[in-house]
């Protein structure tokens, strides 16, 4: 699992120390990606190329690079975790 850490806002204010500070504060302790900004452009690449309406959003996507979810809002561990197992072969 790997998380993404999106700022569609105040992008000056948000850089990495922001998004540390984020992290230690919510108690994530997995790997943590920032999404780019580009430029110019309307929200970051990751947020626009899967039309995230916000944060949190949750995908699932499996080692061949197919979307199994995208729900905006926070999803039931249970929930996703059973969508994990099932793609990893877990029954």
């Amino acid at each position: 699992m790997i998380g993404l850490y999106t700022v569609f806002e105040h992008h000056e204010a948000q850089g990495t120390r922001a998004a540390l500070a984020a992290l230690h504060e919510c108690r994530i302790t997995f790997p943590v990606g920032i999404d780019a900004q580009d430029p110019g452009s309307e929200g970051p690449q990751t947020m626009r190329a899967y039309g995230m309406q916000g944060t949190p959003t949750t995908l699932l996507i499996d080692r061949r690079g197919y979307l199994h979810i995208h729900k905006f809002g926070r999803l039931d561990d249970m929930r996703l975790g059973a969508a994990i197992a099932t793609l990893i072969g877990i029954r």
